[in-house]
């Protein structure tokens, strides 16, 4: 069995599995559902220990019932039961990522039923994973939901997420008062656990994506970056020889994309403008507007250069959270360029799976970008201290 067989079966066997159980708390002998979701296990309902500082909604037993009890950030912190923990924003995100983002994850955390109508809409979820979000009051408006996190600089302040009927969005702050007082739900682990566990299903993912962007039916050439012996495939189209995939070379004034090494490995590193012109390897170098032209050109023109150069995996269905009108995202890859949506920090591009942004060394920030819901590839000026892409054309 090879590494990449592998690394899919962890990732269909850990992260697509949604288990439902239960857990008994041995301090009251309440029973609560739990779902496994991306990995991580949660109680499916808010928890509802009677512990000093909590109290029901409007002092009715009834609600604390249906919707848990309410907690002051102090009071929630030490709340769940031994093995249980109030969840850090790396649990909290790690649940809206696996449920398509904070756009759309409302909508698939809040439950069937409970929530108030917006008009003629229903404010309710598809509750796809079974979190089964209540709101936390008997008005059917919003959940609030402590996080373990606390604003630094104002320390009355602590980390709260929340959804709302109105809205299919996830969203969180750091400005509720600690004093407030709104629902927990606990994630099993301590954060320590938690974070390890995160980590060890998304070093899988990426290892299972790496390379599986390439066209098999392109012949590709090679050459090894002798400043760190990084070997990157390359790609001859028109007159011009390419690098096949974008730049990972540590250069100062570089970084990987929300800080995270994986991504590195699958997409290559950003650059701001300046270190993108010096970053290349020797006999090779940024490409300038003329060469991207050349490129595009020999790709059919700006309206539909996009598409064949865009890899054939790895590009979403979905844009902020929504699905896109045009096909699934991918691009048909004709020539061997295989470009993946690498995201942008800093420039207004959308994220990973859903647009690329490449350097040229135009002095107005030539930035090229592709697009998940486009076609096309369009010049564009960026500034030059935003983060995007490179790929390295032959001297």
């Amino acid at each position: 069995m090879t590494k990449t067989t592998i690394a899919l079966l962890l990732i269909c066997t850990a992260v697509f599995a949604q288990q439902k159980g239960t857990f008994t708390d041995e301090r009251d002998k309440k029973k609560y559902k739990t779902v496994n979701i991306g990995g991580l296990t949660w109680f499916a309902e808010n928890l509802n220990y009677d512990a000093e500082g909590s109290k029901c909604y409007e002092d009715k037993p009834a609600n604390c019932t249906k919707y848990g009890r309410l907690y002051n950030w102090e009071t929630a912190k030490t709340a769940c039961p031994s093995g249980w923990n109030l969840p850090s924003e790396v649990g909290r995100s790690a649940l809206t990522d696996f449920a398509g983002g904070e756009n759309i994850a409302g909508k698939k955390l809040k439950a069937k039923s409970g929530w108030q109508k917006d008009g003629n809409k229903s404010g309710n979820g598809t509750d796809n994973f079974g979190f089964s979000a209540l709101p936390s009051y008997g008005d059917g408006v919003q959940g609030i939901w402590w996080s373990a996190g606390e604003n630094e600089k104002k320390k009355e302040w602590a980390f709260a997420w929340n959804v709302h009927y109105r809205t299919e969005e996830v969203a969180w702050t750091n400005g509720k008062n600690k004093s407030d007082f709104y629902s927990v739900r606990c994630l099993q682990g301590t954060a320590e656990e938690v974070k390890a566990k995160v980590d060890s299903i998304e070093k899988a993912k990426f290892e299972a994506a790496v390379g599986k962007q390439f066209n098999p039916k392109i012949k590709y050439g090679s050459m090894t970056d002798e400043r760190n012996q990084i070997t990157y495939k390359t790609i001859k189209i028109g007159k011009q020889t390419w690098f096949a995939e974008n730049l990972n070379y540590n250069e100062k004034g570089s970084k990987c994309y929300r800080d995270n090494d994986n991504y590195c490995k699958t997409n290559g590193r950003q650059y701001d403008w300046a270190t993108a012109k010096t970053a290349c390897p020797s006999g090779w170098h940024l490409p300038s507007k003329d060469e991207w032209d050349a490129l595009i050109a020999s790709a059919g023109g700006e309206k539909i250069a996009g598409k064949k150069l865009k890899a054939k995996s790895g590009w979403s269905n979905e844009k902020y959270g929504r699905k896109i009108d045009k096909g699934n995202g991918n691009g048909t890859d004709d020539f061997g360029f295989s470009a993946l949506p690498s995201g942008g920090t800093g420039g207004g591009l959308a994220g990973v799976g859903e647009e690329g942004g490449w350097w040229s060394t135009a002095e107005d920030g030539g930035n090229y970008p592709m697009k998940n819901d486009s076609d096309g590839i369009y010049r564009i000026s960026a500034f030059k201290e935003q983060l995007h892409s490179v790929r390295c054309v032959q001297d």
